[in-house]
């Protein structure tokens, strides 16, 4: 059996991974990539056709260094050389940081380096912020980028050919009024302009309603206020960036329309498909388009209550901590490039001293080897809100591919793969889905134990719906009464009789090893089963709510261990909530070696603990002592004795078949066969 203390830490990794996993996003998946102007493309495609380089020598490096001769020699120009160089790369970063190699080592002048460089980046704004970023980052000194720069804005453009325009007749009627071609905001005047006919918003006027009201897409409505707000407190100061808000509201819609969507996983959805997936490859073919505005983009979309409960400001104050500790001085691409190549471990200690933002704190487990996971291991789908299955019927999402084993033994976490679905704000699981992964060890036709599915909200996640209580025809605080074991407020009967009669239930089931499930809100877990291949486990950072409408009866069943080696030790079932876990109507099945439940208070009733299994309860003052009183090892018994910060055993607590209601019920269990007691209490 698992050893307590190592169950604890494990369960402590478990609310790291389903918080990290959550906010991963506002830092790492922000950017999408951008999109080619057709200059650009044709740019490219030039660039092919000009040179063929290919059958030169097996060697890139070889060839490359015959390619160098050739320009030393004078025998090609610059351009013709980058594109040569960008045909051996197929990676423009890769392309830059040679041209800048050889300007550092004075092979090459400014201005050949300036040509070099517009031929890699054809649109002048972005070259400039190219080499800004530079500046920056102290690659280059300031006196050189600013004769960079120099170059960049006096290299001469042939002038346009005169147009010939056909005489017109004179105006009939009033003059049209003048069009703008794209948006701007003028800071000093706070007025927005919307392209078409100049149409104008100023102040308090600039709403998501009133950019709708004039014809503006949905998500560029939704954007803009965010925008004008970045550049209200700054983020966006100086003249290179007063021209340039249409450019940035571009990027801005780009990114709000991964991080403030809603996203639809229903039957046979496809994962890697998805524009919301994620993984190490598609992180840094993002990096490539070097955008320099999502720092400050994210940073004021949580400012705006786009992560998390917009009326509680843990979130959006944890992600500002976040990119604070991670850029402490922006965000540029070696930066982030670095920090993809890291072990969790190397993050969360080095980079942010143990801290999640205030809302997990993980210092105490500096070395332990969970955290050795990479970057590269992690994947996942990302968006604002997230529906899970169907009313119509159950869905079924394959993750085999996303999760395929290396080797076919079980490993240690600095193997492991992390599947993540992370919702800024809310989930909401409609009906039965079922979560498949085929992969299986080729001698035991078991699931190997290195991989995990973590399914996460930093809000809610809700169950059947979001509003449940309405829609069962229930009151609205239904749900809160029921639970209120102080006796401070009641249900009527009408309620209970409603609810009792209800049998809707929902069932989410993970084919694989480790199934997490995690909620920075309150999570109400309403006629849910669970079921997993291996462990699993459900983390609230609020309140953690299991109840059944016939907890007799049809108690919801969380079910672990169903397709791991028989041979194997059983698996586990973590319930963790920072407040309190209320459990009305729980039973436990499949191969469960061990459960453990930690919060301030827990409260159980109609819960039914397997045979065979140890079982720890912890809570903020732990155990009483004999008769009730002082601390010990023991639950309090019925309503009338229940306590906060204790664990309370309410009505109908059974081990097995046996039903404890009492301190001499609770010692007749005896001990295990490991000679420990089946049930321990302790203080968390």
């Amino acid at each position: 059996m698992i050893e307590m203390k190592k169950l604890a830490r494990i369960n402590k990794f478990i609310r790291f991974l389903l918080v990290g996993c959550l906010l991963a996003p506002t830092f790492l998946f922000g950017q999408d990539e951008e999109e080619e102007t057709p200059a650009e493309k044709q740019s490219a495609k030039d660039s092919l056709q000009s040179i063929s380089i290919g059958g030169l020598d097996a060697n890139p490096s070889k060839t490359r260094d015959f390619v160098e001769v050739l320009r030393s020699t004078g025998k090609i120009d610059i351009k013709t050389y980058v594109e040569a160089v960008s045909v051996l790369d197929a990676n423009p970063s890769k392309t830059l940081d040679f041209v800048e190699t050889l300007r550092s080592t004075g092979k090459i002048d400014i201005k050949t380096y300036v040509e070099a460089v517009k031929v890699i980046i054809p649109n002048e704004e972005q070259a400039i912020v190219y080499v800004e970023e530079l500046k920056a980052s102290g690659a280059i000194p300031a006196s050189v980028i600013d004769e960079v720069i120099e170059e960049i804005t006096n290299i001469e453009e042939p002038p346009a050919p005169p147009s010939v325009l056909p005489p017109t007749s004179p105006p009939e009627g009033p003059t049209p009024p003048p069009l703008a071609d794209s948006f701007s905001y003028d800071a000093d005047s706070d007025i927005l302009t919307i392209p078409g006919k100049l149409q104008t918003l100023q102040g308090v006027n600039i709403t998501e309603s009133n950019l709708a009201g004039l014809g503006v897409n949905t998500m560029t409505s939704r954007t803009a206020p965010y925008l004008v707000e970045a550049y209200e407190l700054g983020f966006f100061s100086g003249s290179e960036h007063a021209t340039r808000f249409n450019e940035i509201l571009g990027e801005a819609v780009r990114l709000a329309s991964i991080l403030v969507k809603s996203l639809e996983i229903t039957d046979q959805f496809s994962v890697a498909g998805s524009e919301n997936y994620f993984d190490k490859a598609k992180l840094e073919g993002i990096l490539n388009s070097r955008n320099p505005y999502f720092f400050q983009l994210v940073k004021v979309l949580a400012s705006n209550g786009a992560f998390g409960d917009k009326d509680d400001s843990k979130i959006q104050d944890a992600v500002g901590k976040l990119m604070g500790s991670l850029f402490p001085n922006g965000v540029s691409s070696n930066e982030v490039s670095d920090l993809l190549s890291k072990t969790l471990g190397e993050i969360v200690f080095q980079k942010l001293n143990g801290d999640l933002g205030g809302v997990v704190n993980l210092t105490e487990f500096t070395n332990s080897p969970l955290f050795d996971l990479k970057v590269e291991q992690v994947s996942g789908i990302v968006a604002q809100d997230i529906i899970l299955g169907s009313t119509t019927g159950a869905s079924t999402i394959d993750l085999s591919s996303q999760l395929a084993p290396t080797l076919n033994t079980p490993k240690d976490p600095t193997d492991w793969k992390v599947f993540g679905i992370g919702a800024g704000k809310d989930i909401i699981v409609k009906g039965d889905v079922s979560f498949k992964n085929s992969n299986r060890h080729p001698q035991t036709g078991n699931v190997v134990k290195d991989h995990a599915l973590a399914v996460g909200a930093l809000d809610e996640i809700h169950f059947h719906s979001k509003t449940i209580e309405s829609d069962w025809g229930l009151s609205a605080d239904f749900l809160e009464k029921h639970l209120d074991y102080s006796g401070a407020t009641q249900t009527t009967v009408n309620d209970q009789t409603t609810f009792a009669g209800k049998n809707n239930r929902i069932k989410m089931d993970f084919e694989g090893a480790n199934l997490y499930l995690g909620s920075i809100s309150k999570m109400e877990l309403v006629n849910v089963d669970l079921e997993s291949g291996g462990n699993l486990a459900v983390a609230s950072l609020d309140e953690l709510h299991i109840v059944s409408s016939d907890p007799t009866n049809t108690p919801n069943t969380f079910t672990a261990g169903k397709n791991t080696n028989p041979s194997d030790r059983g698996d586990n079932i973590q319930l963790f909530a920072n407040e309190r876990i209320v459990a009305d109507g729980l039973q436990f099945s499949g191969r469960v070696d061990s459960i453990h439940m930690e919060a301030r208070t827990v409260d159980l009733k109609h819960v039914t603990f397997p045979n065979g299994s140890e079982v720890h309860l912890a809570s903020d003052l732990g155990g009483v002592g004999a008769n009730g009183t002082g601390n010990g090892k023991y639950p309090t018994f019925g309503i009338g004795q229940r306590q906060i910060g204790r664990v309370n055993f309410i009505d109908q607590v059974k081990y097995d078949t046996n039903l404890i209601n009492n301190q001499n019920s609770f010692d007749a269990l005896g001990k295990l066969p490991n000679g420990k007691q089946p049930i321990t209490i302790s203080k968390r």
